[in-house]
């Protein structure tokens, strides 16, 4: 029997305590048994997104269900669960309120940003935005989240999610501490930032711009929210890299 360690799925329904069975989608069934090859008997590791995870184990006498007919419900697959368990959310989060980017740039974000234990990815329209992403961009955003927690054994999905404005972006988060990344001389950078405000550490928003940057009524907005202006590097640096600088800069520094 194979270990169920380093294969994970997406459950499409919640996994509780003491349930016995779950469902996989059709296409992770497809992926599972098709793609990996994973047999009746072998066990497999099922996740929910929202702290749920279980090890799974194929039923015997099953396999994939084939594509169903257009307009047809996809069953999925049910699997046997064994060894359900809860895993706690991280106690501090970190939220990225970020202008989107273009295409294959604003994937690699969401990729690498769920491999770095983002909790929220918050794509705002600035003044000076070129990107908006619509439903079902942020669908296909979501789906990259799914990957990057099975490729990296996260538990809980970030959540991704739109705002109209940056005003309405950070009112509704008044309960995080505000950063700015913004290249102003003299400003510490963020991971300094994180290690001498110990109060961060429970939560934190970051405010990442457009490549046109930020202008100076949002700027005052967000200090007049108690916003701290931080630097993220000696250089300019694009989106996608901004984003990412600031999640790795708070996974360095743990929990």
């Amino acid at each position: 029997m194979q270990d169920a360690t380093d294969r994970w799925f997406f459950s499409a329904e919640p996994i509780s305590a003491g349930a016995s069975e779950a469902r996989l989608s059709s296409e992770e069934a497809n992926h599972a048994t098709r793609v990996l090859r994973i047999g009746a008997g072998d066990l497999i590791t099922l996740f929910d997104g929202a702290g749920g995870v279980a090890t799974a184990v194929l039923p015997e006498a099953d396999r994939a269900p084939r594509k169903p007919p257009r307009g047809a419900a996809a069953e999925g697959l049910r699997v046997e669960l064994r060894d359900g368990r809860r895993v706690d959310p991280p106690a501090a989060s970190l939220t990225l309120i970020v202008a989107a980017c273009k295409g294959p740039r604003l994937e690699w974000l969401v990729e690498k940003c769920t491999e770095l234990g983002v909790a929220e990815l918050c794509f705002a329209r600035f003044a000076r935005s070129v990107v908006a992403p619509g439903g079902g961009s942020l669908d296909k955003l979501r789906r990259i989240a799914i990957e990057s927690c099975k490729q990296c054994h996260r538990a809980w999905l970030p959540r991704i999610t739109q705002a109209d404005s940056i005003t309405s972006a950070i009112e509704s988060r008044r309960n995080l501490r505000l950063f700015v990344a913004h290249p102003q001389a003299g400003a510490p950078f963020f991971g300094a930032a994180i290690a001498s405000g110990g109060e961060a550490r429970r939560g934190a928003a970051i405010l990442i711009g457009p490549e046109g940057g930020i202008t100076n009524d949002e700027l005052n907005f967000a200090m007049g929210r108690e916003g701290v202006i931080v630097r993220l590097a000696a250089h300019i640096l694009r989106v996608e890299t901004a984003a990412v600088a600031c999640a790795a800069a708070w996974a360095a520094h743990g929990e």
